[in-house]
């Protein structure tokens, strides 16, 4: 159960950065563009990885 909440949280979390990325006006210097897309690039990662663990996480059986 576990794996399934932090898997959710993965992904609710990547999709809010990609959002934002999307709705947020690319203003500033190289580096701060740079940090930007490095922090899409995070987010997109974390969303497949969150997807991922949902996808295959193993729900546990009480005994």
């Amino acid at each position: 159960m576990l794996n399934k909440i932090l898997g959710v949280i993965g992904v609710v979390w990547g999709s809010a950065i990609i959002i934002n990325w999307i709705l947020t006006p690319a203003a500033g210097n190289e580096a701060y563009n740079m940090g930007q897309l490095l922090s899409v690039v995070f987010g997109v990662v974390l969303a497949i990885a969150g997807g991922y663990t949902i996808l295959n996480a193993k729900q546990s059986k009480p005994d």
